[in-house]
């Protein structure tokens, strides 16, 4: 932009871009935990590349709840602030809630998928306080975990 400013260019550039970055971020966030769904466009994008082998690093290391979020650091080779500020930038979310998202959608798919008791499944998503899994559970889907359990799924 040229200078002097005109005040209602200045504002509709600001909002163009703050609406095409909310735009990405819930592309990247729909996305990369449903890779299957993903574009061949987007596969190619560093950003999804990133956020995709970060999604791979938490189901890895899902039961290791030392592990989390020093250990992903290390392993993206990034220190844990740009971690923080990468994902953030990507998805809207920060490192912690990205983690905890993924632990709940991968709970919620072997909730419909595994006949296995709400509390092992807590443990496998790296739950270990069967409380908190649930409230937070509750909290991101609207459902207790063992509401959701009962309830009949359509084949996903």
């Amino acid at each position: 932009m040229t200078k002097p400013f005109i005040e209602e260019e200045l504002k509709a550039k600001i909002n163009q871009l703050l609406k095409s970055r909310k735009e990405l971020r819930e592309k990247y966030g729909q996305v990369v935990l449903d890779s299957q769904n993903a574009s061949p466009e987007l596969t190619n994008d560093s950003n999804f590349e990133f956020l995709q082998k970060v999604t791979d690093v938490i189901y890895r290391e899902m039961k290791n709840i030392d592990y989390f979020p020093q250990g992903l650091a290390s392993e993206m080779c990034v220190s844990p602030s740009q971690l923080n500020r990468k994902i953030k930038s990507i998805s809207g979310l920060n490192a912690t809630n990205y983690i905890l998202k993924v632990r709940l959608n991968r709970a919620k798919k072997l909730l419909t998928t595994s006949q296995k008791p709400i509390g092992e499944i807590a443990m496998d998503c790296g739950f270990n306080d069967f409380a908190y899994f649930s409230r937070t559970f509750k909290k991101e889907f609207g459902i207790t975990p063992s509401k959701y359990q009962r309830m009949p799924h359509l084949s996903n």
